[in-house]
């Protein structure tokens, strides 16, 4: 036992460097609740300790591992996914990133998860949380945005872990976070049902009382160049419309900043006793033009003289594609585009939709005969159909 100290001036020295120590560890404490908790940058000398690869074991086909990769800033952690899809039952749907509380973490209402990640377009990043009554919390998927220019770009993730969870199980079961957290998962998930692989990197894993949702724009802040490939983005922003006579809801599109519209260009509506009338849409059109805008013809829908309400024989499908030909002949020179049918793996718009890679071939066909260079897409489907999309590519 160390000796008493009789020095009376020592033992007030000793007194306030005690109270300043426990202001400071105050203030240090305070200092955390407003700042949240890094639960891992990755740059420590202990890096990965609390991080456990898995592999989603109910969806077999997903592989992968997790090790130390470059961060946004220092080192982060790359978590490596390969897919596999045999069929429908056998195709990898996830791996993910799992991390252990050394003990619970209370969390205040408004806690927010947050990090920095890239990733490329073929996977979404999902964040599950774990409360100590065991129920499992997923948030909805963190996708690339429009502008993004791919996977070199990083990502600012923020996940309110205490709003209501997108889907949960287990536990107290209620959808919200109960008690205190034990655990997060940060997955690497599958956006198609094809096979892929790749990394998904992320750093900076911090949790935060709150994220400020009011944005404060500083006037006097240098501002950033858009990036390059993404920086004009208004010429690819289009808006549907059903009509074909309203200037007035054009010039509000107009001045939301989209340059083009959608319109359907039914082809029983233009085409009568085999002749063509495109009065209506060329009143569209030059509406269109005088604000500066174009248009992306929607070609579908079927006609009475040629199959019904979609086409049926080989004759049919070589009259829609005469159909499709007129158009793109008559608005060469303007600003059209052209879309082959509408939704076609729905079957409100096409009952068959096995006849459509023959009517998109033989369609393109006529297309490029009479303009080469003429913009033409598939018909938009309804959804992310992707498995319909492999049986229209695959006959080439």
């Amino acid at each position: 036992m160390p000796p008493a100290i009789r020095d009376h001036g020592t033992e007030v020295i000793v007194i306030r460097l005690l109270l300043v120590t426990m202001l400071l560890l105050c203030e240090a404490s305070s200092l955390a609740q407003d700042r949240g908790i890094i639960l891992d940058n990755f740059d420590g000398s202990k890096r990965l300790r609390h991080w456990a690869f898995s592999k989603g074991e109910e969806f077999p086909g997903a592989n992968g591992s997790l090790a130390l990769g470059p961060g946004y800033e220092g080192h982060g952690a790359a978590l490596a996914y390969r897919f596999t899809c045999l069929d429908a039952v056998h195709c990898g749907h996830y791996v993910a990133a799992t991390w252990k509380a050394s003990s619970p973490i209370k969390v205040v209402s408004g806690a927010t998860l947050t990090l920095w990640a890239r990733f490329s377009p073929d996977v979404s990043l999902v964040v599950r949380v774990q409360d100590e009554t065991g129920q499992t919390l997923q948030f909805p998927p963190n996708t690339l945005p429009l502008e993004s220019e791919g996977r070199s770009r990083w990502l600012s993730i923020a996940i309110p872990v205490t709003a209501q969870a997108d889907g949960h199980w287990g536990g107290a079961n209620t959808g919200q976070i109960q008690g205190r957290l034990i655990g997060i998962a940060i997955l690497a998930n599958s956006r198609y049902a094809h096979a892929s692989q790749g990394e998904m990197e992320f750093d900076d894993v911090q949790l935060i009382p709150a994220v400020d949702s009011v944005v404060r724009l500083d006037p006097t802040a240098a501002l950033s160049p858009a990036p390059k490939e993404g920086g004009e983005l208004r010429s690819r922003l289009g808006v549907n419309i059903h009509f074909l006579k309203d200037d007035r809801t054009l010039d509000i599109a107009r001045d939301a900043g989209f340059s083009f519209v959608r319109a359907d260009l039914p082809w029983q509506d233009l085409e009568k006793n085999g002749q063509y009338d495109f009065t209506p849409f060329d009143a569209l059109m030059q509406s269109l033009e005088a604000r500066g805008m174009g248009v992306l013809w929607v070609l579908a829908y079927g006609h009475p003289e040629h199959g019904g309400n979609e086409p049926q024989s080989e004759k049919d499908i070589a009259a829609y594609a005469n159909y499709a030909a007129a158009v793109v002949r008559h608005f060469r020179g303007h600003k059209a585009r052209f879309e082959i049918w509408n939704e076609p793996n729905q079957k409100r718009f096409l009952r068959n939709a096995s006849i459509y890679p023959s009517l998109l071939r033989s369609t393109l066909d006529a297309i490029r005969r009479e303009d080469p260079n003429a913009v033409v897409s598939t018909g938009g489907t309804s959804g992310f159909d992707f498995p319909f999309l492999d049986r229209i590519l695959e006959p080439g």
